[in-house]
C-alpha cells in the first residue's frame, strides 16, 4: 500500500511538473511534455531500431514479389 501511495503522488507531482513546463515552453514547436516524462515510476520503453532493408523480406513476401505482383 505504501508504493501505491508513493506512485500516486508521484503521479500527480508529474502532473503539476508537465504543466509547469508547457507553460514555460519557449516555442510552440518545441514538444509538449506530458506527465511520464517526469514520473521515475513510468517504464520508458525506446522502439527499436529497424533497417529499411530488415524489413523488405516481411513487407514483399518471401518470394520477393509484392503482395499486388502475387495476386496476378
Amino acid at each position: 500500500m505504501s508504493e501505491a501511495k508513493v506512485r500516486s503522488e508521484w503521479a500527480q507531482t508529474a502532473s503539476v511538473m508537465a504543466m509547469l513546463a508547457n507553460c514555460h515552453r519557449g516555442s510552440k514547436k518545441d514538444p509538449v511534455f506530458k506527465p511520464a516524462d517526469f514520473d521515475p515510476f513510468t517504464k520508458r520503453i525506446k522502439p527499436p531500431k529497424v533497417k529499411m532493408a530488415e524489413l523488405k523480406p516481411l513487407l514483399m513476401g518471401r518470394s520477393g514479389k509484392s503482395n499486388k505482383e502475387e495476386k496476378r
